[in-house]
């Protein structure tokens, strides 16, 4: 949505295991510190996801979001794609149904961002060497190893892009 931010955190529950770190989203005008109404986008993540945005550049949606599922043993990294769309005074997003493998895993963070045509996802795997790795696709459905072995990192990835179309793979 042009002019909105998006952003995407697993929600922390003390007191319920059933919502304990389901992923939200939230899109709109950030201002005064208050973050827009979320929604519950019905995937668990074990850690921190990733979200991007392009319109018309996921299928006939707009957006994904990257997660390590907290529903299954091997940490295994899954899409969903999504569009937003202007809802009354607010932003809603309309979800796909089907749920889209990336062939990895992993406890960290993800970074994901659209940059010539490709989405790139860059996780941090879960071998003994805990090398960055970066997914490449065309559409958010089906990926493919773009690069391994980039060096070992001691957190996930973050991969900030600008409106320059240049993109940094960032790990530490």
């Amino acid at each position: 949505p042009t002019g909105a931010s998006v952003t995407a955190w697993a929600f922390q529950s003390r007191t319920s295991e059933t919502v304990n770190r389901s992923v939200r989203v939230s899109i709109g005008k950030i201002s005064d510190g208050v973050v827009p109404t979320p929604t519950n986008v019905d995937v668990r993540a074990a850690s921190q996801p990733a979200v991007a945005c392009k319109v018309g550049a996921a299928g006939p949606f707009d957006c994904l979001i990257a997660y390590a599922s907290a529903d299954t043993r091997d940490l295994a990294v899954k899409i969903k794609r999504f569009s937003p769309y202007v809802f009354g005074n607010r932003y809603s997003i309309s979800i796909e149904a089907a749920e889209y493998g990336v062939p990895t895993a992993t406890a960290s963070r993800l970074a994901l961002v659209h940059h010539n045509g490709y989405w790139y996802l860059a996780a941090r795997s879960i071998d003994a060497y805990q090398n960055i790795k970066v997914y490449r696709s065309i559409n958010g459905s089906t990926w493919a190893l773009f690069a391994s072995a980039l060096d070992y990192s001691l957190s996930g990835p973050s991969m900030p892009s600008w409106s320059t179309g240049n993109s940094v793979l960032v790990g530490l």
